[in-house]
């Protein structure tokens, strides 16, 4: 599968939509071509532990790695997959992979400073777009930034596996509630969900694994289902593409200093997108040198990372997309947008789950005119509160109706 696919580039619109409450609309035949849409951003990640089963400490609780997984003990704050602003927290979990990746230490220390502004604070993706420019001057930049690839990968694996702890429900989380009902409602109605994740970490795959039978080591797998298909344009910490050096296999740091610090010819960087062979965390002499497939968090950022078989689905979804739910994701990608739009001309409900009424008025503004236009498509509506009071809002079921 080929990847790097780029997107068109897109302006947000300036009109603000109004947030109404939907009515089922009564007598409508589902079929194939009623395709539901999710996409999720990181704020789905975030908020993705029921309140049920958040420790009772709250954030200073001790969570224990998986069962059959060497990760140690730590406390809740620093293994709940962060936002985009908190990727870069001074926390002792992120310190050590800073460490264990010192080449990012320059990129991380900046991005520190710039977040920590008493007095407008830079956002992420806007204060790592000025950093990578740099490196049209200084090659160093480069090895840099790739370090904080890395770093990224590592994090965010991580933090998926600590929600699979025993402390935190063993495994089960928002995610999994949502991917059942999605699940539940196909088989019943014969129609398809496509899933689109802007998040690097695996949670969503791992529900559908569960839930649906998907196998997150198959990079083929995403796609493949009549069902039910998984589309991430920024890429997974999960997928990587390799070097073309020979079959020597290292551990999983020794393999990742290779390519940072380039000590020998590398070769050609291979199209294929594939999985990781196991977690870096167990220090198995598996890896190949390879590159994670994510990309970084730049503002303006017009580059997608998915593999061309989920471009394709997700183009060939053209007109078919009637309902379109949205989770934690701020709508910031317009030349995303300008591709969405490109598909939903047919869309009937819309669906903006945010942390309050502000947020999303801001996505639903975002979106604008690319895809929602009063004159044809319904008004989206607004769920407040983030994920945990999603699926038992009257919106999500009436999202779902016939």
């Amino acid at each position: 599968m080929t990847c790097l696919q780029k997107g068109d580039e897109g302006t947000e619109s300036g009109e603000e939509p109004d947030l109404i409450r939907c009515e089922v609309q009564n007598g409508a035949v589902l079929t194939e071509d009623d395709v539901l849409m999710v996409i999720v951003g990181a704020g789905a990640s975030f908020g993705c532990i029921p309140s049920a089963q958040v420790p009772s400490a709250g954030p200073r609780s001790m969570v224990r790695g998986p069962r059959g997984s060497s990760l140690p003990e730590r406390p809740f704050s620093e293994v709940i997959p962060p936002v985009t602003q908190g990727l870069v927290s001074p926390l002792a979990f992120f310190n050590e992979l800073v460490e264990v990746y010192w080449r990012a230490q320059p990129v991380v220390s900046l991005l520190r400073d710039r977040l920590a502004r008493e007095h407008a604070p830079t956002p992420l993706e806007e204060a790592l777009a000025e950093y990578q420019k740099l490196s049209q001057r200084n090659s160093m930049v480069d090895q840099e930034l790739m370090a904080f690839r890395f770093y990224l990968r590592d994090l965010l694996l991580a933090c998926g596996d600590y929600m699979r702890s025993p402390d935190l429900g063993g495994g089960i989380t928002l995610y999994t509630s949502l991917v059942r009902e999605c699940r539940d409602w196909c088989f019943e109605h014969g129609t398809h969900v496509c899933f689109v994740s802007f998040n690097y970490d695996t949670l969503l795959e791992s529900a559908c694994q569960t839930v649906w039978g998907f196998n997150p080591a198959s990079a083929d797998s995403y796609v493949a289902d009549r069902r039910r298909s998984i589309i991430k344009p920024h890429g997974s910490a999960l997928w990587e593409r390799k070097y073309q050096i020979g079959a020597n296999t290292y551990g999983p740091r020794e393999a990742a200093d290779i390519v940072i610090n380039r000590k020998r010819d590398l070769g050609r960087l291979d199209d294929l997108v594939e999985t990781v062979p196991s977690s870096p965390f167990q220090n198995l002499n598996q890896w190949r040198p390879a590159v994670p497939q994510l990309a970084l968090p730049l503002a303006g950022e017009t580059k997608f990372m998915w593999p061309s078989d989920q471009a394709g689905h997700f183009d060939g979804l053209r007109g078919r997309v009637k309902r379109l739910l949205t989770i934690g994701w701020r709508a910031a990608e317009p030349q995303f947008i300008t591709r969405l739009a490109a598909i939903c001309e047919n869309l009937e409900r819309i669906v903006i789950c945010g942390v309050d009424e502000r947020e999303n008025r801001e996505i639903a503004n975002r979106l604008g005119s690319r895809i929602y236009r009063r004159s044809q498509y319904p008004a989206p509506i607004g769920v407040s509160g983030g994920f945990a009071n999603l699926l038992e809002a009257r919106p999500f079921t009436t999202l779902l109706a016939p």
